[in-house]
């Protein structure tokens, strides 16, 4: 359909011709205009723009039939659909059948360019977005053609994006497959010294206690304080695993015990935290039985 033509029209339909100096950008009619010559410059972008602003203000066929051919240049075919459909089915009062049968073809031309895409996701918890908007978790969708941004996400996943370009009609599968997030658990570290000084895997964290995010696994903490002996040994961390260490440092030259991890060489875990070890210098050991298991060293 030749957009000039229909546009006179359409232009025709709104309202009769009023003088330029009495449109504003506040003006319907004025905004409606404006669109038109938008259009007819090959400018959808801006006619969107004024003729949005215009159906914001004053509801009409002829705004609606525009917008339906500036969504159209701007490659919005569901846009366009959407509106001319609307036009269709409430047209101008002096729309004639030859018309709107143009119209009607125009809306079949404009959907045979849209694009069915079907889209796998795994793993099937996965939520996917098209251009940011969520949309069902997988299954098949009919889009616009050109570029899209596809995203998916799923707990305990690393986010993926992928950009796809899709020709008009164009038959389209994609599948996402997520990759597992590093498996990660919390690390708390608590010196019976507010100076003390931790140390996780070589690298300084703080002073005092101090709580960090590590890589599920073994993980070395240190901790020094001036007057006291250094403490070390190696924790380990389960995934999604709260682990405590709680250390008392003891001063150089003094019978004393230090809570630590390990049990000859190994690390206790109780419920999801690492029970506190109690490495004496001498005697015997003794076992608290309280559910935060705790060795005591006795001299």
């Amino acid at each position: 359909m030749n957009h000039r033509c229909v546009l006179v029209v359409s232009l025709l339909a709104l309202c009769a011709p009023r003088a330029a100096s009495a449109q504003s950008t506040q003006d319907p009619r004025a905004l409606f205009e404006q669109g038109v010559a938008h259009i007819d410059q090959g400018r959808f972008a801006d006619a969107i723009i004024a003729l949005e602003a215009s159906q914001r203000l004053r509801e009409s066929p002829a705004v609606t039939y525009n917008l339906g051919l500036a969504y159209r240049g701007v490659g919005r075919a569901h846009d366009a659909i959407r509106m001319l459909e609307r036009y269709v089915a409430q047209p101008s009062r002096d729309a004639t059948a030859a018309e709107l049968t143009a119209v009607r073809q125009t809306i079949a031309t404009i959907r045979a360019t849209l694009v069915t895409l079907n889209v796998t996701v795994a793993p099937s918890s996965a939520t996917l977005s098209i251009d940011g908007v969520v949309e069902a978790r997988r299954g098949e969708f009919t889009i616009d053609a050109g570029r899209h941004n596809v995203e998916a996400r799923a707990a305990g996943y690393e986010a993926q994006q992928q950009q796809v370009t899709l020709l008009p009609g164009a038959r389209e599968a994609l599948t996402v497959a997520l990759v597992r997030s590093a498996s990660v658990g919390v690390l708390r570290v608590e010196p019976n010294a507010s100076n003390a000084v931790v140390f996780i895997d070589g690298a300084r964290v703080g002073v005092g206690a101090v709580e960090r995010t590590v890589a599920e696994g073994d993980h070395r903490v240190r901790v020094e304080a001036v007057g006291y002996t250094a403490f070390e040994r190696v924790a380990h961390v389960g995934r999604d695993e709260r682990a405590r260490v709680s250390v008392a440092l003891e001063r150089p030259g003094v019978g004393g015990w230090a809570i630590g991890l390990g049990v000859a060489a190994g690390v206790a875990v109780v419920g999801g935290t690492i029970a506190a070890i109690a490495v004496a210098t001498s005697g015997p050991w003794a076992y608290s039985g309280s559910p935060d298991a705790t060795w005591l060293g006795r001299n």
